[in-house]
């Protein structure tokens, strides 16, 4: 294969890379402040919706009630951010040191909950919609 030319690199994590930030100048401080925020995803159904659920339902929030929970596509989820146009949003690589740049807060990563997108005993965490 010496010569071949590259197609693809693929990575692995043992732990789903999902973390919620949020924004300073929408009161966001820790994970207590997120209640009636909104909350930017890739779309409904996604890993990120799922991640934002988990992570809500974790600290005792209703996904459905707490939160609101906005589908923005994959381009979309960052620079809503960024504007001010959600509060929080689940953000994935490299989209963690540049929230962390601009001084995001960092609330929870879905990882450091033990939490795994195919873990069967994790079914209750799934969205029903």
């Amino acid at each position: 294969m010496a010569g071949a030319p590259v197609k693809g690199i693929i990575g692995f994590n043992n732990k789903p890379a999902f973390v919620l930030y949020g924004r300073r100048e929408s009161g966001i401080r820790s994970i207590t402040d997120i209640k009636g925020k909104k909350i930017a995803v890739t779309g409904l159904g996604s890993t990120t919706d799922y991640a934002a659920r988990a992570i809500l339902k974790h600290h005792g929030f209703d996904p459905d009630n707490d939160a609101v929970i906005v589908p923005l596509g994959s381009e979309g989820v960052f620079p809503a951010l960024q504007r001010g146009s959600v509060d929080a949003a689940i953000l994935w690589a490299p989209g963690f040191a540049v929230a962390e740049k601009l001084g995001m807060v960092r609330m929870q990563s879905l990882g450091d909950m033990g939490t795994s997108l195919n873990c069967p005993d994790q079914e209750s965490s799934f969205p029903t919609n």
